[in-house]
């Protein structure tokens, strides 16, 4: 049988450990390495939905976007969320694995699945790897990119049902900052979840278009200032196109050895 060792080395090759930046912490968060592994579940995150599973039927492993545990715990008190989950996984012999910046990082990895999305491809990396951008042969409408944005957004919302978002309110979600409508767009940066860290490359490659999951209200403001058009997806919107990727590689590697559910 597979173990969740071996599901870590292969996925470690796509996306290495050493690609995450200082502050982040990825790879495994909980349980043991040597498990053997029927089920996989894969998603954004460990939430409420997910602690209720581990408690109701086998899973083997979980592999998710955003880390159970960022910062060291100095105590783990069972009465707090990180202490539940913890807690359910030693019980239910339960293995979490983690694959944050490093998979925003590597090639084929949140960047890219979004830019997919949008049929867009070999963009060029900003400083840090956390984000990239594209320049077109020919300016497009604004209006074009808008059209983009609404056939990405329903399919977001397809890949993750749990995102309580009305997508015939989209508009709601969808904030639109810079210029007008008639801008021509030629240059266009993504960057799935925050992409506050990119807001100075953002003037010294010249983008005129920025797709992301989150800014806060001063970030927006500052690119309004400086004409940039922000389309802000939602950070879970913006990232989820990653998990059929991670469960699409798995199977070509695993073939049925284990059951795979992205929730």
């Amino acid at each position: 049988m597979i173990s969740v060792k071996n599901i870590k080395e292969y996925l470690d090759q796509w996306a290495p450990e050493s690609l995450a930046l200082e502050w982040d912490n990825v790879g495994l968060q909980c349980g043991y390495l040597e498990n053997k592994v029927k089920s996989v579940i894969i998603s954004m995150d460990i939430d409420s939905v997910i602690l209720s599973m581990i408690n109701q039927v086998d899973l083997d492993c979980i592999i998710t976007h955003h880390p159970l545990i960022f910062k060291p715990l100095t105590q783990l008190d069972l009465s707090t969320i990180e202490g539940k989950i913890i807690q359910a996984c030693i019980k239910n012999k339960t293995t979490i694995l983690s694959y944050h910046t490093n998979l925003d990082k590597t090639d084929g990895g949140v960047n890219d699945c979004l830019m997919k999305q949008f049929n867009a491809s070999d963009g060029t990396c900003f400083k840090d790897g956390i984000g990239k951008w594209i320049e077109q042969e020919h300016p497009s409408s604004l209006t074009d990119w808008l059209n983009r944005f609404q056939v990405v957004y329903k399919k977001a919302l397809t890949i993750c049902p749990r995102v309580k978002t009305d997508y015939d309110n989209y508009k709601h979600h969808l904030r639109i900052t810079g210029e007008t409508i008639e801008k021509p767009i030629k240059r266009i940066a993504f960057c799935g979840g925050s992409g506050r860290s990119l807001l100075s490359e953002l003037i010294e490659n010249k983008i005129d278009l920025f797709i992301t999951g989150e800014l806060n209200y001063h970030d927006e403001l500052w690119c309004e200032m400086q004409g940039i058009t922000v389309f802000l997806m939602g950070h879970k919107e913006s990232e989820v196109f990653v998990l059929p990727e991670i469960e699409t590689r798995l199977i070509k590697q695993f073939g049925q050895e284990f059951t795979i559910k992205v929730i």
